[in-house]
């Protein structure tokens, strides 16, 4: 039993990186690779068609009642998936806040009627043809699918896992350099302020040099951040093709979403 819904995860998060793949890329107009691991796979369709097949099979003799019931059971996981991965790598995935009716930009109405068409599709239509698909495997080749699917799987979660820790170190450099920036630009700020008042002619000259070395160093971490922010899109490129509109997480200071926008459009 165990063996056979791994593998309906395994075919259902392949059939959904196409889904998904393809919408991106019609959307995008050229491919992208849509997903959070390298491989042809997007596990959030593996496992939301699993749970469809296991908690609301038994309700297809009622098609409404399905379809209502599967806008809620998949909305609430795509909203949990959403919150797992922003409090263990500190970003969303995806960001629905520009839709119409979204709920903490996690899941939107559009989407969930998505998953409820999707699901209605799979009950009635796509999983009846994957069980008549599966049963002509032999039986003798089914461990050793899975076992290969399974090793494949995992080296992937693992590499893209140090993509993402990657992704995140990078992300806290430039954010360094934002905040080192903004001190300045305060700094900077308060000397221009302080002219306005400053009697002494001597405390103005060090105001002078003071607004002088700031400057000077403000040029020099500008142009280092813009170097620094093309080479992190640049090594980060798949991540960010194949999500966008990235939401980062509040502690993030540099906002990256006209940059990542800027530079794919320039690839």
């Amino acid at each position: 039993m165990l063996l056979q819904y791994f593998l309906y995860f395994s075919a259902y998060s392949i059939v959904g990186w196409l889904f998904e793949s393809t919408v991106c890329s019609i959307s995008a107009r050229k491919p992208v690779n849509r997903g959070f691991l390298f491989g042809p796979v997007c596990p959030i369709y593996g496992f939301g068609a699993v749970a469809a097949i296991l908690f609301l099979s038994p309700f297809k003799n009622n098609p409404i009642l399905l379809f209502v019931l599967s806008i809620l059971v998949l909305s609430f996981w795509e909203y949990l998936v959403s919150l797992f991965l922003e409090k263990v790598f500190h970003k969303s995935w995806w960001d629905y806040s520009e839709h119409p009716l979204n709920l903490n930009g996690r899941v939107s109405l559009g989407t969930s009627l998505v998953w409820g068409v999707l699901s209605v599709l799979l009950i009635y239509f796509i999983h009846p043809f994957v069980i008549t698909v599966m049963d002509r495997i032999p039986k003798s080749l089914n461990l050793a699918v899975a076992a290969f699917l399974l090793a494949a799987f995992l080296a992937d979660v693992l590499f893209s896992v140090r993509d993402t820790i990657r992704f995140n170190r990078e992300l806290v450099k430039l954010t360094e350099l934002a905040t080192r920036i903004e001190k300045i630009k305060d700094e900077l700020k308060e000397i221009v302020t302080a002219f306005g008042v400053e009697q002494k002619e001597s405390l103005r000259l060090f105001r002078e040099e003071q607004k002088e070395r700031l400057e000077s160093e403000l040029t020099k971490l500008t142009a280092q951040q813009e170097i620094a922010a093309e080479a992190f899109l640049r090594t980060m490129r798949r991540i960010l093709e194949a999500f966008p509109r990235i939401r980062q997480n509040r502690r993030d200071r540099v906002n990256l979403k006209d940059k990542i926008l800027n530079y794919l459009s320039r690839k």
